[in-house]
């Protein structure tokens, strides 16, 4: 029809429905299940969670003299994200940039008070969003009828929170973020991976660390829940092939490194493979794990500290190639960052860049 939210799909266009094939089962024809058997391996979902959105008014505070001149304003170098505390189970877009110039600033303005049918105050603006509640039951009724049905659940959506799947217990596999506004990848499962305690049990024993049964399969279990903080797709890989449980181990160890030299401040975690085409990388070519750190500066002013490792699990024969080539996967990732960001002259990217780093720390 003339939907104007419909995607148009060709064999020759390049995005992810293009690859996507349809099935279509009658309800009920699987029969009975065990409740842990799933029907199908992957479910996908596209803009389900936007779809259950409803439209609301955000006030900013009005401050004139940061307001971009129409012709500086750039709407992708702000992230449509609204930022909320952890303990707001919402999810919230905006719908227009929240940086503006003040005809735009007007134009918004005179479009609240119309649809808001009140007046704002002079020192502020609003913002018009979509939001959706991580509590909402609908969305918890649909998630936990996918997850039953489906041992992946891959969904495409740009409101949907990572927040919102931990809170009922689903475990985050894969995260495609794409650009500062717009659907995002997210591939989630509620499946009981079985196999990958014993994988990395296996590689705790071949270290000879002396330790009891209970407390090496309690190291196991402790490795792979930090494993799952840093990104689920280093466990998706480990319990797909064994060689892979030794680099969850080698990133679980690099990030306890990490976490000393940061002397226990709190910090954001996240496995660079799942922002390399963001980056502008390939993924055998950029670290491992960037860590993300703010705290206070010499003058008061909030500070951010990223820090970049990439690690190598390999045997003593194996050391000096992987060191080899685990410094120059370092060594490309920082040249590029820093290049982004500290370049002279300063590249016309660099905004976009500190965008991007903004709306990372946000995940």
């Amino acid at each position: 029809g003339n939907d104007p939210d419909a995607i148009v799909v060709s064999e020759t266009s390049l995005n992810f429905m293009s690859k996507l094939r349809i099935g279509v089962m009658l309800e009920g024809s699987t029969g009975r299940r065990a409740p842990d058997e799933r029907s199908v391996d992957v479910a996908f979902l596209h803009d389900v969670v936007s779809r259950q959105a409803r439209e609301a008014w955000f006030s900013v505070p009005r401050n004139d003299e940061s307001d971009p001149s129409i012709a500086d304003h750039v709407p992708p170098r702000w992230s449509y994200r609204r930022v909320v505390g952890e303990e707001q189970l919402t999810a919230t877009s905006y719908l227009v940039s929240p940086r503006q110039p003040r005809v735009g600033w007007s134009y918004l303005d005179a479009l609240a008070a119309v649809i808001r049918k009140q007046s704002h105050r002079d020192n502020e603006h609003y913002l018009p969003a979509r939001q959706i509640s991580l509590q909402d039951h609908g969305l918890e009724a649909i998630f936990k009828d996918v997850h039953g049905l489906a041992e992946w659940v891959a969904t495409y959506d740009d409101l949907l929170d990572k927040r919102q799947l931990m809170a009922q217990g689903i475990k985050v596999i894969r995260y495609r973020r794409e650009r500062t506004h717009g659907r995002n990848m997210v591939v989630s499962s509620t499946s009981d991976l079985r196999v990958l305690p014993v994988l990395v049990r296996r590689r705790l024993d071949q270290l000879s660390l002396g330790l009891s049964d209970d407390r090496l399969s309690a190291l196991a279990e402790r490795m792979i829940a930090d494993a799952t903080a840093i990104s689920g797709d280093v466990i998706l890989r480990a319990a797909k092939r064994g060689v892979s449980a030794g680099e969850l181990i080698g990133l679980v160890l690099s990030r306890a490194l990490v976490a000393e030299e940061l002397l226990k401040r709190p910090a954001s975690w996240f496995l660079l493979d799942d922002y390399a085409q963001w980056l502008g990388q390939r993924e055998e070519g950029i670290a491992d794990i960037l860590a993300l750190s703010v705290d206070p500066g010499p003058d008061g002013r909030p500070r951010l500290r990223a820090v970049v490792t990439e690690a190598k699990y390999v045997e003593a024969s194996g050391l000096a190639e992987a060191k080899r080539h685990s410094s120059q996967q370092l060594r490309q990732t920082m040249r590029r960052i820093e290049d982004a960001l500290f370049g002279d002259p300063g590249r016309l990217d660099r905004d976009l860049w500190l965008a991007r780093l903004a709306d990372i720390l946000l995940d």
